[in-house]
């Protein structure tokens, strides 16, 4: 029902349980995670309005690992906190800012069997990837979404940039839009940081390119991603 006392909410908006069947709710306005039995018993809660360790400014997503811990998308600090399942505050990553590791309204989170978290902007229009590192931190990997960018598009020579969170293995390659390899112009081990790869036009046997629709295809570490690309004359 509606309201601030144990079990009650104001404006609830996720949900999340662990592998003991437990269940975490984001209460929102309440600006605090209450946490309940599988058939719905109270069991504890945390949080209070405000900006410290263990507090929140609207907790606006929940979620859990695989060791029981609890993930919070603490909505307008602009950040994530991490917590025991019985609440003990463990560490945050965040700030606000448009730059990895940085939020703009973190509205939902999500975990996997791998040790990794997801984190859904509302703001900037992205997900961001993370790794677990047990209490020690939530800590970069390479995200999913926005991490290779063309510039300028449409344009005779293209700039490639493409940002790192660790070191990696790093190919990259421009392909045809009949999936055939044009011009290999990276294969190597990359240190973290943000690298640019101008391509002059050309494919491996030095011939400029028709005009038309190019990707950029980067595969780090497995993981391929892929910018689209408009070469004019």
């Amino acid at each position: 029902s509606l309201g601030g006392g144990d079990g009650e909410f104001s404006s609830p908006n996720s949900v999340a349980t662990d592998a003991a069947g437990d269940v975490y709710v984001a209460d929102i306005a309440n600006h605090r995670i209450q946490k309940f039995s599988g058939t719905g018993s109270y069991i504890t809660q945390w949080g209070t309005s405000g900006s410290g360790n263990g507090e929140f400014n609207f907790p606006h997503g929940v979620a859990t690992d695989a060791a029981g811990d609890v993930y919070v998308a603490d909505l307008d600090n602009n950040r994530i906190q991490k917590f025991t399942g019985t609440g003990t505050y463990l560490c945050q990553r965040g700030s606000f800012g448009t730059g990895y590791g940085q939020f703009k309204a973190p509205i939902a989170i999500a975990t996997n069997s791998a040790g990794e978290v997801y984190v859904l902007e509302y703001t900037n229009d992205r997900i961001q990837k993370f790794a677990i590192k047990s209490t020690t931190g939530i800590v970069n990997r390479l995200p999913d979404v926005n991490t290779l960018r063309v510039s300028p598009n449409p344009s005779i020579r293209p700039t490639i940039a493409f940002t790192l969170a660790s070191t990696a293995a790093v190919t990259l390659a421009v392909y045809d839009v009949r999936g055939r390899v044009i011009r290999n112009l990276r294969k190597a081990a990359f240190q973290p940081g943000s690298y640019t790869v101008q391509w002059n036009g050309r494919d491996n046997n030095g011939d400029s390119v028709s005009p038309g629709i190019y990707f950029a295809r980067l595969r780090v570490d497995g993981r391929l991603q892929t910018a689209t690309m408009a070469i004019i004359k």
